[in-house]
């Protein structure tokens, strides 16, 4: 999961995932990981979809792992 969340972080950084914001906005989510799933929260952006699915396929061909993304 570090080979995820260090991509995810690098999306975060490069202003490609914006996340939700929580409470008074002064905090944002991204995701939480539980056990071996993962559930993303993204802003309501047209872009927000098409750039996770990016992250997702990269994790996925440096991993070797298969993401369920209909669970």
């Amino acid at each position: 999961m570090e080979g995820l969340l260090d991509l995810i972080n690098m999306a975060v950084r490069a202003g490609q995932i914006r996340g939700a914001c929580v409470g008074s906005g002064e905090f944002r989510l991204y995701h939480l990981i539980y056990a071996d799933n993962v559930v993303f929260v993204t802003d309501l952006s047209t872009d927000a979809i098409p750039n996770m699915s990016k992250v997702l396929k990269e994790f996925q061909d440096m991993s070797g792992l298969n993401i369920n993304i209909h669970k």
